[in-house]
């Protein structure tokens, strides 16, 4: 595993978290 493999997918956890916010924000308020 090296550190661009790593770096991209905590990105993608980041950027998924972020998405998961979008979409249910609005529902919720």
């Amino acid at each position: 595993m090296n550190y661009v493999d790593q770096n991209k997918r905590k990105w993608l956890s980041l950027g998924g978290i972020a998405l998961g916010i979008s979409i249910f924000t609005p529902i919720l308020y």
